[in-house]
């Protein structure tokens, strides 16, 4: 769960992670976007508050295994995303009383990273091309950042 939050990434994009994409000495990981019908191949950040759990993750893993396979441990079959949701509903939300989904926790990270840095480094975070989408759908204390911001311009006239 924490890694996920700190990915930036997509349920699907972290599920089909093998250990030979990550590089933990370059702090990064490489996954495989498909939006429709295209495909590309981007690099992922791996933020250092969250490299202590990529290394003990990957401590037994071999480079063909599946980063979250059967157990959400390295392995070499790939499990679904219903999983997950699955593990989510009965381990959170039906244990803690919470109603946020497991997908909430990447909306909730771009949001924490524009307001730490800014809404392009979300977006790039966040695998988007530009900041229109993670502002929209993402980062949904923008807008009242920005506006806070341009209520403190104190520019005089004169």
């Amino acid at each position: 769960m924490i890694i996920f939050f700190h990915s930036g990434a997509r349920e699907n994009e972290m599920l089909n992670l093998q250990v030979k994409e990550v590089n933990l000495e370059k702090h990064r990981f490489k996954i495989l976007i498909k939006k429709g019908s295209q495909m590309r191949e981007v690099y992922r950040t791996i933020k250092d508050i969250a490299l202590p759990l990529w290394i003990e993750i990957l401590k037994d893993a071999k480079p063909e295994d599946y980063l979250f396979s059967i157990g959400l441990k390295p392995g070499p079959k790939k499990i679904i995303r219903e999983q997950i949701t699955r593990r989510w509903n009965v381990h959170v939300k039906k244990k803690l009383n919470i109603s946020a989904d497991f997908y909430s926790l990447k909306h909730l990270n771009i949001d924490e990273t524009a307001d730490a840095l800014d809404i392009k480094d979300a977006s790039v975070m966040a695998g988007h091309t530009t900041p229109v989408i993670t502002i929209e759908h993402y980062a949904l204390n923008e807008k009242q950042r920005q506006h806070e911001r341009l209520r403190k311009v104190n520019n005089s006239f004169v």
